[in-house]
């Protein structure tokens, strides 16, 4: 039961490296690539990501993240679509289908309430906030079944700097949330913090989940023409 609950809290980790437009997703034509090293309990793994706009179909972009083993592999682990469809003054990401999409791998999931919108702005800046998320969850992960509820708050852009990762140095806008899922009874608690720059998307973004036992780091390693 505990590797499930660990497993998903990696997932809901990861949850937000999806919610990447223009400040928050790379331009079409180009595919960046990361690595994540992760640590939870004792173990540490470090994983590859590519991330590229797959479509763009009257004003929705489909994002997808595929994530390998090893830097060279050419077979994925999992593969994430995420659409985000263009509103005023922004990107609204579908949370439910990317939800489905992130947990494929890993078991079923059904959402069963859901409020909020999860809006990355087109032009953003520091001090803006954007509204909670609110989620109701029934998932059966590696033969476990849980019911989950996920709070996604104080979402806010709180700084600009400069960060230099392994792809160079970017002028950046700090975004900020917290995620607050209950698993059986069990609080995990989320903060996330994520570096964005413009036609580049993230840049860095680092992870805390159940109090600091699983700890999660994803830097730019590459943007390479598609």
């Amino acid at each position: 039961m505990k590797k499930s609950i660990l497993t998903l809290a990696l997932v809901l980790a990861a949850l937000v490296s999806s919610a990447q437009g223009s400040w928050f997703f790379p331009d079409e034509g180009k595919v960046n690539r990361y690595s994540t090293t992760a640590t939870a309990l004792t173990e540490k793994t470090t994983l590859y990501t590519s991330v590229y706009v797959k479509s763009a179909d009257n004003g929705a972009y489909t994002v997808q993240s595929t994530v390998f083993q090893n830097e060279n592999d050419t077979n994925p682990m999992q593969s994430v679509s995420a659409v985000y469809k263009t509103v005023q003054g922004g990107y609204e990401l579908d949370m439910r289908e990317t939800l489905k999409s992130s947990f494929a791998a890993l078991g079923d999931l059904k959402v069963e309430e859901y409020s909020g919108d999860a809006v990355y702005p087109k032009n953003p800046s520091v001090g803006q906030s954007y509204d909670n998320i609110t989620m109701t969850l029934g998932a059966n992960i590696q033969g476990n079944a849980f019911n989950i509820s996920v709070e996604v708050k104080d979402r806010k852009i709180t700084a600009k700097e400069t960060i230099e990762v392994p792809a160079g140095k970017f002028d950046c806008l700090k975004f900020e949330e917290t995620t607050i899922a209950k698993v059986m009874g069990q609080e995990i608690k989320t903060q996330t913090t994520t570096w964005i720059a413009k036609g580049i998307g993230t840049v860095k973004q680092e992870t805390d989940s159940m109090n600091g036992m699983v700890k999660a780091v994803m830097e730019l390693t590459a943007v390479k023409n598609k």
